[in-house]
């Protein structure tokens, strides 16, 4: 890594941690039982959202880049880390994709896109109708357009507030792994590619922990978060069945194994999936 990307890495992770850290009080338990989600290639999870109120952080997170746009952000402090997350996410890949895949990584050109119910649906990439509430509940990235979307209105807010604030990112770093498969041509089963954007998950999750300014509950719900969107964990509690011929993103044991050989690992060469 040359010494100006390098600089410009270590302060970007340093607004993420700073940014996680002074939000980590978010990161409680809401007990909620997911449903199954009807997305398939485009998103970590995906699911009917109930409304859950969160608790309010005490201290203000610093603001993302000025030069980092989120269309339709309601200015909240998860956008701020999820912001800040993806500055990271691409100062990393603009060092690591050139390792991995021997070419030059090509920065998101269609943008970053947060949604609620007040969006309309027609400005939103990958958009399927009208009906805004056909994109909620969800987080994607859309191939077509080179761009990510996240709804900031419940689904963003229930995943902090039921598994911690960095499991924001891990969602983000997650869907930044399907732009990662995009540029490297990678294709292949539903399963295959969300079980490797998972693995890009835990190896982006690994270089923010070893600055070792995170608690070690904070990797733990993102492992935990992992487990608990395994199709059979969510297929099981949705209708007390599991159809595995019916499974998109992998079993609870799947992601979670391969977000922890991400992490473990902290190389993308080794979230090689194609033989599942």
């Amino acid at each position: 890594m040359s010494a100006s990307n390098r600089s410009k890495l270590v302060r970007r992770r340093a607004l993420v941690l700073a940014v996680l850290v002074s939000l980590s009080a978010c990161g409680v338990q809401a007990g909620r039982e997911d449903a199954v989600s009807t997305r398939t290639n485009d998103g970590i999870v995906g699911s009917d959202v109930e409304d859950t109120s969160t608790t309010a952080p005490t201290t203000t997170a610093p603001p993302p880049p000025t030069d980092l746009d989120i269309t339709g952000s309601d200015g909240s402090e998860l956008n701020d880390v999820i912001g800040n997350a993806i500055a990271d996410l691409e100062a990393f890949w603009t060092d690591a994709y050139p390792e991995a895949y021997q070419d030059d990584y090509q920065p998101l050109s269609g943008g970053l896109f947060a949604i609620d119910s007040s969006t309309d649906a027609a400005t939103v990439p990958c958009s399927v109708g009208p009906d805004i509430s056909e994109l909620l509940d969800n987080a994607f990235y859309c191939p077509p357009s080179d761009a990510v979307v996240w709804d900031q209105e419940r689904f963003m807010p229930d995943l902090a507030e039921r598994y911690g604030t960095f499991t924001v990112a891990v969602v983000i770093a997650h869907e930044w792994g399907h732009a990662i498969q995009e540029r490297a041509q990678f294709s292949g089963a539903s399963v295959t590619t969300e079980l490797q954007a998972d693995c890009y998950a835990g190896v982006w999750a690994s270089t923010v922990f070893a600055e070792g300014d995170l608690e070690p509950g904070d990797l733990d719900e993102a492992f935990n978060a992992a487990e608990a969107v395994g199709d059979d964990r969510l297929q099981e509690q949705a209708t007390g069945r599991v159809n595995p011929d019916s499974f998109t993103h992998g079993t609870s044991e799947q992601r979670r194994t391969w977000f922890e050989r991400g992490y473990e690992s902290g190389d993308p060469a080794r979230c090689d999936t194609s033989n599942i």
